[in-house]
């Protein structure tokens, strides 16, 4: 009953947001970001710790305004994604703009899957819906269950509306291996902590030794496919670009702990050209059992 009354609440906050011009959103979203600062404080210790230990370097009041900016992303990535389960495919067309699929989709086109990975950067969500519209022919998201089963059923059918099917984690590598050269592109986000120690990689990220989910780096090395990597760039408000690099051809021939090192320094080098478009409210550091 809770989690059903969640659902009626989660999509009348969907469809008042819907409704709104983009124009209206960021008003909203300026009232949020400032409530977030000032009143709410968001996980604010968790930020400016994260943010410390990231960038040595900066004086506190660097560190504070940071954090601020940060606030104010977030307060847009949050409204955008709402904004994103309704938008129109036209609206997600011009803002959300795939520059050079063609490096993708010239290996599906031989009939080869690959892997595709990136990080809470910018906004990955607005990437995920888009995404089916412009790689072909096929896009799979590598998702986890949210737990309320109304919700997440509901956002499931509005993510895969344009074209990309969603794949829950614990079946990504017996659906890999059992459907070969299906001209397929596996969608990861892959800069979460782990939640155990055995299931982590420790690499250097960020000036600190930090552990990343080992399943991305696994995965790859076993089926042998080509990894490549997404970085979204923050054009202006509520328009985003994103691009591909090849981050790793043969997987195979690379220990997993190589790949992951590849992983986290490209994604490091993405994060410090815009530290505030980084999700740094995750508790990334924390410390695992």
């Amino acid at each position: 009953m809770v989690h059903f009354l969640g659902y009626i609440l989660f999509r009348i906050v969907v469809w008042i947001v819907s409704v709104l011009p983009f124009s209206v959103l960021y008003v909203l979203s300026d009232i949020f970001s400032f409530l977030m600062i000032n009143i709410i404080r968001y996980r604010k210790k968790v930020i400016l710790d994260n943010l410390r230990h990231s960038f040595p370097d900066k004086n506190e009041a660097e560190i504070q305004a940071l954090c601020n900016q940060f606030y104010r992303h977030l307060s847009d990535i949050i409204l955008e994604t709402i904004k994103g389960i309704t938008i129109s495919e036209k609206k997600l067309r011009e803002r959300m703009i795939f520059l050079n699929p063609e490096l993708l989709n010239q290996v599906t086109a031989k009939g080869g899957n690959l892997l595709l990975c990136g990080g809470h950067y910018n906004n990955w969500e607005w990437a995920t819906f888009a995404a089916g519209l412009h790689l072909v022919p096929h896009v799979v998201g590598i998702y986890k269950t949210l737990s309320n089963k109304y919700i997440n059923d509901y956002y499931m059918r509005q993510r895969t509306r344009f074209g990309t099917d969603l794949l829950e984690m614990r079946g990504v590598l017996q659906t890999i291996e059992a459907t070969p050269n299906q001209a397929t592109m596996y969608v990861f986000i892959n800069d979460q902590a782990p939640f155990k120690k055995n299931l982590a990689h420790y690499v250097q990220f960020l000036h600190r030794q930090t552990a990343f989910i080992s399943g991305l780096d696994k995965i790859a090395h076993l089926t042998k496919l080509p990894i490549y990597f997404y970085h979204i760039k923050y054009i202006r408000r509520g328009y985003y670009e994103a691009t591909f690099s090849l981050l790793c051809e043969d997987p195979a021939a690379m220990a997993p702990e190589e790949i992951t090192q590849r992983y986290a320094a490209t994604l490091e080098r993405d994060i410090l050209q815009a530290p505030q478009h980084w999700l740094w409210s995750h508790k990334r550091w924390k410390e695992l059992k």
